[in-house]
């Protein structure tokens, strides 16, 4: 028998759910000086920008288990959605022969893509492995793509008398194009 995600499936193709978030909120203020020419002499400009990012990568997706190793390497079949939603805000304050000016920028907006790819884990070992996943997809976007890959370390932890629990620690690495 198999275990995925903590439930146990008969050996074979299985399927299953998968959801994930990413948060991303950035946030950059900068003060600084600039200086022009101005007949007769240079002219200073004081200027304090300030600059904000958010953003939410939402995942939506069903896998499809095509292969499921003894070695307990995987290769799965996904197939979803994707939803990116951005907000930014630009705003200058700056300050021109001692009048004080202001300028501001706000852009937001979201895509939703349908993405198909593959997932899995390769397996190195009794406890190592590397887990990756690739996908593409298009929709709101022309195109979009998305790559991970990482080292991951499976450890047995006691949480009681007798509870032996799989945990998972690993680091991963993520490219992703819009």
């Amino acid at each position: 028998m198999a275990s995925r995600h903590g439930v146990t499936y008969p050996p074979g193709l299985t399927c299953y759910p998968s959801a994930r978030s990413v948060h991303l909120d950035l946030e950059s203020n900068k003060q600084t000086v600039l200086s022009g020419p101005l007949d007769p002499g240079i002219i200073n400009v004081p200027v304090d920008a300030q600059f904000k990012l958010q953003s939410w990568v939402v995942h939506f997706a069903g896998g499809y288990n095509l292969l499921q190793s003894d070695t307990n390497s995987t290769l799965d079949v996904i197939f979803g959605t994707r939803l990116l939603d951005l907000d930014m805000d630009i705003k200058v304050d700056y300050e021109v022969l001692g009048e004080p000016r202001s300028r501001e920028l706000s852009q937001s907006g979201n895509t939703w893509d349908a993405i198909v790819g593959l997932k899995g884990n390769i397996a190195l070992g009794k406890r190592l492995y590397v887990p990756y996943q690739a996908d593409i997809g298009t929709g709101e976007s022309d195109f979009t793509w998305q790559a991970l890959a990482g080292v991951s370390f499976r450890a047995t932890l006691a949480r009681s008398r007798g509870d032996l629990s799989p945990h998972r620690v690993g680091l991963r690495l993520r490219l992703r194009h819009r």
